[in-house]
């Protein structure tokens, strides 16, 4: 498919591990190989919720985030999704290795997974752009709701 559609000018194709807790660091590996073989993009749900974080501490003694970047997952070619349990210097990372952040405030609240840190991904540097996520986490999909809820939820976050 990658070769397929390689100069299409209306599709790209991205590789699409769905977490860290759903995938092993041979299928990683792999991954990023073939992400970086063929100049894909990488979709990746990393740090969506508090238990994510906290199972990888208590499975590999280490964050979801500092195992990725382990396995060379951290890299321009990522697009990181939901990103609501950073650090700051997981946020310093991101920028430094230019990824790009998936912000999807819907499912976010819808879940209560918690809140992207946009304003300060975006001071270092880093691309942040609005997603949906999928349908079992949002009730709409529509791209407009998603503009005007991130507006909303992000005044408070940057204001205080």
């Amino acid at each position: 498919m990658i070769k397929q559609y390689k100069n299409h000018p209306l599709i790209q194709v991205t590789l699409g591990p769905h977490a860290p807790y759903t995938v092993n660091d041979a299928q990683f590996e792999r991954v990023v190989k073939m992400a970086q073989e063929n100049n894909v993009k990488i979709h990746l749900h990393l740090h969506e919720t508090a238990a994510e974080v906290e199972s990888g501490l208590k499975e590999t003694n280490q964050r979801p985030f500092a195992r990725m970047e382990k396995l060379g997952v951290i890299n321009p070619n990522l697009i990181a999704v939901h990103c609501t349990h950073l650090t700051d210097g997981e946020i310093a990372s991101l920028a430094k290795h230019g990824c790009s952040v998936a912000h999807c405030p819907e499912s976010n609240a819808k879940l209560a997974s918690g809140y992207c840190p946009v304003p300060k991904l975006v001071q270092q540097g880093t691309n942040v752009c609005l997603g949906t996520d999928g349908a079992a986490s949002n009730n709409d999909l529509d791209m407009f709701v998603e503009m005007r809820t991130s507006a909303l939820f992000g005044k408070p976050h940057e204001f205080n």
